[in-house]
């Protein structure tokens, strides 16, 4: 029997009046993208259907060979996949999981659910109508943050909020493919991606995410293959064990001293580094290693003793 708590009625006739009715009910029909793309968000972690009714994103995700857990305090005759019988505003949500909560009823139950799954998920996945954000994500309780992180999900354009916890010091960042050229990483800044320069790149849903990240900075990610990063670069930074690496286009040297290694030019230097800033022009400030005066023996350069 539904909870009587929960305004099951407004639910249905929102539904009836804006969008086309599916499945007996008005539900969440995913796009392959959005599934795809859940996937890559997860990274392994377990992925958790909340009141997931015919559980069409569990059965989504098991054509993928991906099993989830979902959740739903009534069991649907004409399920599509697996389902537990449980109350999501009560249950023990597994460690470092990713909770989704696709098309809820409208009521307490959302938030109720949210901060439940909080206690131990990684982030809630909430994906929904455009007019039903004022009441579930404006009104979030406070000490959580919202942030949208695709549009057009399912079969009615709905949108993916991802909620976490305010005051952990960590963001979220996105390595987009970028086609024929290499991935960049973006901080994701609501409607817009920002670069490390604080460029802004209003988001699409053509927008092509290859993993996902949280942490405080851009300095902590992992930058090796992006376009930060161009081997032919003449500018560049070499350590000493003879790695090179060249800044991409439009990279200032600084940055890639930032952001690559975490420090400064400076530091760099003084622990060895050698700073190329041309062809022929290089910058050292202790004695060169071997494997540092092999590789300029290669670009037919000699360094003084």
């Amino acid at each position: 029997m539904k909870n009587p708590k929960y305004n099951w009625t407004e639910f249905l006739r929102i539904g009836d009046r804006k969008v086309k009715r599916w499945d007996g009910g008005v539900f969440f029909r995913p796009q392959a993208l959005f599934i795809d793309w859940l996937i890559r968000y997860a990274d392994g972690a377990q992925i958790v259907e909340c009141g997931a009714g015919r559980a069409r994103i569990g059965y989504e995700l098991r054509k993928k060979e991906i099993k989830a857990l979902c959740l739903d305090q009534e069991l649907w005759k004409d399920r599509l996949a697996d389902v537990h019988q449980a109350d999501c505003t009560t249950f023990d949500y597994p460690q470092g999981s990713v909770v989704v909560i696709a098309r809820p009823a409208r009521g307490e139950w959302i938030h109720e659910t949210i901060l439940q799954a909080l206690c131990s998920a990684r982030a809630v996945l909430y994906v929904g109508l455009k007019l039903h954000l004022r009441s579930d994500i404006d009104s979030l309780p406070g000490g959580l943050k919202a942030v949208m992180v695709m549009e057009s999900a399912g079969e009615c354009d709905e949108v993916v909020f991802e909620i976490t916890k305010i005051g952990d010091g960590e963001k979220s960042f996105v390595l987009l493919d970028a086609g024929p050229n290499k991935p960049q990483w973006w901080l994701d800044a609501g409607v817009h991606w920002l670069d490390w320069k604080g460029s802004r790149r209003k988001k699409s849903k053509n927008d092509r995410p290859l993993t996902f990240v949280r942490c405080p900075n851009f300095a902590q990610l992992n930058w090796r293959g992006t376009s930060l990063l161009d081997s032919s670069s003449p500018i560049g930074l070499l350590d000493r064990d003879g790695r090179y690496f060249g800044c991409g286009q439009g990279v200032e040297i600084t940055e890639l001293a930032n952001l690559v290694f975490a420090t400064s030019l400076a530091d760099l230097l003084a622990k060895g580094y050698v700073w190329f800033s041309g062809c022929t022009s290089f910058k050292a400030d202790r004695r060169i290693s071997e494997a540092q005066s092999r590789f300029l023996a290669k670009r037919g350069l000699e360094a003084d003793e």
